[in-house]
């Protein structure tokens, strides 16, 4: 217990004394190591010992869960002894304080026929083997590079060869070469990085990719954004040896990088990755980094800030309404579309792939995930799980699966607040043009701001010691607005034709904005799609969903059976095969005034008999009731998953979960028997829809929220007045609707609708 540990220097450290706790960043690792869950980790420095830090512990409990914890982590190889740290001197550590005054002197020479600009920190052994690799290259015209690519030209003269450490390295912009094309070769540490050739007439904007590429490290970038550290490297080891093969390896690799360069207009250049530990290489695509003079995507100019939020709605057929919603394009060129955006690397897209254990299943599930960083308001209660956000994907077809799973991902990621968003800042009651206050979009009760001051304040005398539920319901929990100066942001309403302004907190999501308090983004009414008309039109069935989910479940309305003869029976055959293993399941037609088809799909399984529920909204009944299916076999795998917010084996049953057959019908037409159809052209079905609420009172908001380089277009639309399924219990309108449709004989109040919030 006298030794003195210190962390691997593989890593860099950096303590979070906001709430307590450490990150750990290496080339292949992001760890937070909280205090909460580690006690004494910030006392880690290489002078104490773990007597020492015993020492400082104030109980016996948490003592000894210093002794444990810090012996798994020396263990797993993360703390090491003190006294061996000589044995790691061949690690090469920058310090973070003053990386950003770091100088590289630019050594440029010649290697035979190639130049080269080594802006790395690699010893010299190092950069001999890189020098003989380089020299090695024998580039001549219509030579075949290691079987890989053929050029028409001998391009050795005139490319050179940029040695880094880290392609996030801003430094690196204003040295390199400004006339003549060059490689950028990330060559220290054990994952070499491999650009195409970068011509200055390229139109490249290596600025954007390294916002990208930060992006996609959340944890290095909320330490750059949140402290003085400018990590421009992180560690390597200076005892990287490269095997023959390997060598050639990355030869024929730099050699393919350069046959690209000749082909770029057939094939889209890429950073070629290449793992000297697995000897593996993988491909990230960064096409969309490369702008030549007329190819600018429009939406990264200035215009996306200035513009007006003004939107006009255009004709777009609806062609493929079989599953997944009604879209203008096909799901298979929607995907072809969005493969460019999944890498871990240069992707807004993380993963995709299917969930597991759906070998034997006929629908499967997908799940796409992407990086986010903490905002600094919000990061008094980190998780590792915050850096990451997972989606799900809901179809028939796999195609459509993977299609949504995508498609959530840029709906999600879009959302995030970037700072570059106009906005004004004052009091609503200063604007001088409409707005919608926090209480009209998210209607709670004075209750219910009660129970939000109560929770909060009970958290503040327990910190540190939040479950993954509880830091989910304070992100639920807000306080009053009453006027106070805020941000605004401009959206225009499709109902009157005007500009109206909302809070910018509910417009975006992670704000730094401390407003937060009084209101937040949620995803209700965000939504993709081909057309910024295919995503308003998904928004509104969204909407509409939830409108009449919430209706249906807090006062357990009893509503009628919808036939599932009316379904498709080919896809349907594809979904019982997976239903009927372990449930029963039925569908209830919940659709209220509002006169668009909503169907819930309920299961409930034969053995444990707990329930589960999915959704649909389509202009056609019997799509409501597909993608009602579809949703119903999307959540039944994760239903009991670890930090699920909704307890699905709470459910009490209760009559209102079953069809019933004798209901009154003229108070109850089926959903087949609604006179809003679908007219073909998604302009017109929205344009259906805004004055079918509009004839109920309501006034239909969006904004396009789409982002640069990004093939799919975002829209968030607000409906104030209708109900979300999360429990806003000052809306008269979920205690109203059931009494005028004649569902029931009086209405409920806030003590007698269902208790159960349904966060799903």
């Amino acid at each position: 217990m006298d030794r003195v540990l210190n962390w691997h220097p593989r890593f860099i450290h950096h303590c979070h004394s906001q709430q307590g706790g450490v990150f750990l960043l290496s080339e292949h690792e992001a760890l937070w190591l909280s205090e909460a869950n580690y006690p004494g980790i910030n006392f880690v420095d290489g002078k104490k010992s773990e007597n020492d830090i015993i020492a400082a512990i104030d109980n016996f409990a948490r003592a000894a869960m210093v002794i444990y914890q810090f012996g798994k982590l020396v263990q797993e190889g993360i703390l090491v002894d003190q006294e061996r740290s000589i044995t790691f001197d061949h690690y090469c550590t920058p310090s973070p304080r003053t990386q950003s005054n770091t100088a590289y002197p630019p050594q440029n020479q010649p290697t035979n026929n190639h130049s080269i600009l080594n802006l790395s920190q690699i010893n010299e052994d190092q950069k001999r083997i890189w020098e003989k690799l380089i020299s090695s290259l024998i580039l001549t015209p219509n030579t075949s590079y290691a079987n890989t690519k053929k050029v028409s030209r001998d391009l050795s003269g005139e490319i050179i060869f940029v040695l880094i450490d880290d392609f996030i390295d801003q430094q690196i912009i204003s040295k390199l070469p400004k006339e003549k094309p060059y490689i950028l070769l990330k060559i220290s540490g054990y994952i070499i990085w491999l650009s195409p050739v970068i011509r200055h007439d390229a139109g490249f904007q290596l600025a954007d990719l390294q916002a990208r590429l930060i992006n996609n490290q959340p944890v290095r970038k909320f330490i750059q954004q949140h402290s003085d550290y400018a990590i421009n490297t992180l560690p390597f080891s200076h005892d990287t040896n490269l095997r023959d093969d390997q060598i050639s390896t990355i030869s024929s690799l730099i050699s393919q990088q350069i046959g690209t360069e000749e082909n770029h207009e057939s094939e889209e250049r890429v950073i070629i990755q290449f793992n000297t530990y697995q000897d593996e290489a993988s491909q990230h695509n960064i096409e969309a980094f490369f702008s030549p003079q007329g190819k600018q995507d429009p939406r990264i100019t200035e215009e996306l800030k200035t513009s007006t939020p003004e939107i006009q709605l255009k004709s777009c057929p609806s062609h493929f309404d079989i599953d997944g919603g009604s879209r203008s394009v096909a799901p298979e060129e929607t995907l072809k579309n969005l493969q460019a955006l999944i890498s871990p690397i240069t992707g807004i897209i993380s993963k995709l792939d299917a969930l597991d254990d759906m070998e034997d299943q006929k629908i499967k599930i997908y799940q796409s995930a992407f990086c986010k960083t903490l905002n600094f308001h919000s990061h008094s209660n980190i998780d590792q799980n915050d850096f990451i956000q997972a989606c799900l994907g809901k179809g028939v077809s796999p195609v459509q699966s993977q299609v949504s799973a995508l498609c959530e991902a840029v709906e999600r990621h879009s959302a995030q607040y970037q700072g570059d968003e106009p906005a004004i800042h004052a009091k609503q009651s200063e604007l001088t043009q409409p707005s919608i206050s926090h209480q009209q979009l998210t209607p709670y009760s004075t209750g219910q701001y009660q129970s939000f001051q109560a929770f909060q304040k009970s958290q503040t005398l327990q910190k540190n010691k939040e479950s993954q539920t509880t830091r989910t319901h304070l992100k639920r929990t807000a306080i009053n607005y009453n006027d106070e100066a805020i941000h605004w942001y401009k959206a225009w309403s499709l109902s009157t034709k005007a500009a109206v302004y909302l809070p910018l907190t509910c417009c975006f999501a992670n704000t730094p904005l401390e407003e937060e308090k009084f209101g937040r983004w949620h995803s209700n009414g965000a939504a993709a799609g081909n057309t910024l008309e295919e995503a308003i039109l998904q928004a509104l069935f969204e909407l509409i969903e939830r409108d009449a989910i919430a209706i249906w479940w807090y006062n357990q309305v009893e509503r009628p059976e919808f036939s599932r003869e009316l379904i498709d029976q080919q896809r349907l055959k594809l979904i019982t095969h997976d239903l009927d293993q372990q449930h029963d399941y039925w569908l209830l037609d919940i659709t209220n005034d509002i006169g668009i088809p909503v169907i819930a799909a309920i299961a409930r399984h034969r053995q444990n008999h707990g329930y589960s529920m999915g959704f649909g909204c389509h202009l056609h009944a019997e799509l409501a009731a597909q993608r009602a299916l579809t949703e119903l076999c999307q959540l039944i795998p994760i239903r009991d998953q670890k930090g699920v917010d909704f307890d699905f084996d709470a459910i009490i049953d209760a009559p209102y979960l079953h069809p019933q057959s004798n209901l009154d019908q003229s108070s109850n037409p089926p959903a087949t028997q609604h006179h809003l159809k679908s007219s073909g052209d998604i302009k017109d079905d929205i344009i259906n829809i805004i004055e079918q609420l509009s004839g109920l009172g309501f006034e239909t908001i969006a904004f396009d929220y789409s982002r640069p380089r990004v093939p799919i277009r975002t829209a968030k639309v607000f409906v104030p007045g209708l109900c979300h399924m999360w429990p806003q219990l000052a809306n008269e309108r979920l205690y109203t609707t059931p009494v005028c449709l004649n569902w029931l004989s009086a209405p409920n109040t806030e003590s007698s609708i269902n208790p159960q919030a349904l966060y799903i």
